[in-house]
């Protein structure tokens, strides 16, 4: 039955459902309790994506429990990313050890939602989705997350992954503590891109820091000049005033 077909029903009984917003939710939580329990949820899909919009916590949490039975992870992963009223970590759990990689991948991506990063790129680390496990490593902000990552690609031997981290956590890094690690494993060649950056990085700061007193200089000057001006400007302002006082 629509939504439009319930509603001149319980109209025809003169019921003022639509008018009372709270009883609805009521009855509409009811409704859904009761069917989780005689596990007839799919009976009312269709309804629940209908009224998803209110993003309520019991119509998401049934929805994204139908949508894990369906082993539909694409829908669950638009369901989380749209409505956010959820359990986060308890769903994040639930899946963690879910026999589909798409589910763990989900499970991943819902703690580092929540900002725990080093068990969501674990879990990247244990399913090899070594992309995801860069991107959430950088979005941490964390060195020593980052740099854990890069030695756990050199303790594999996952030399395209241990350059393509550097890339991605570039600003985390320390310089001294790559050049280390790539020289000891010997795969500078590796390094190289990334210190090759940091070198060019380094010349445009001494740059900078050689230019910045010319700088600062320039600048003094140009605000002498400005207060010159806008001084003149006042005097020129208040000698018309005057001579206009004394015309009048």
């Amino acid at each position: 039955m629509s939504l439009g077909n319930q509603k001149q029903l319980v109209s025809r009984k003169g019921v003022s459902f639509w008018d009372n917003l709270i009883n609805y939710y009521d009855i509409l939580l009811t409704v859904i309790i009761c069917l989780l329990l005689v596990k007839h949820i799919p009976l009312i899909k269709p309804y629940l994506k209908q009224v998803q919009n209110l993003n309520n916590k019991a119509i998401n949490e049934a929805l994204n429990q139908l949508l894990i039975d369906e082993e539909d992870h694409a829908g669950l992963r638009a369901s989380i990313d749209s409505h956010d009223n959820f359990d986060n970590i308890a769903l994040a759990q639930q899946l963690e050890n879910h026999p589909l990689v798409e589910f763990r991948r989900i499970s991943a991506y819902l703690f580092k939602g929540n900002n725990r990063w080093k068990q969501s790129i674990e879990l990247c680390k244990k399913d090899k989705l070594y992309k995801d496990a860069m991107e959430y490593a950088a979005e941490s902000r964390s060195s020593e997350l980052a740099e854990e990552l890069i030695a756990f690609f050199l303790e594999e031997r996952l030399y395209e992954c241990f350059a393509a981290a550097l890339y991605h956590c570039y600003d985390l890094l320390h310089p001294h503590v790559i050049l280390e690690l790539a020289w000891k494993n010997k795969i500078t060649d590796y390094a190289m891109p990334y210190m090759v950056q940091v070198f060019r990085d380094f010349q445009i700061r001494v740059s900078y820091f050689r230019l910045a007193p010319f700088v600062v200089t320039t600048l003094i000057l140009q605000l002498e000049r400005l207060e010159r001006a806008e001084a003149e400007r006042k005097d020129e302002q208040r000698e018309q005033q005057q001579q206009n006082g004394m015309t009048s």
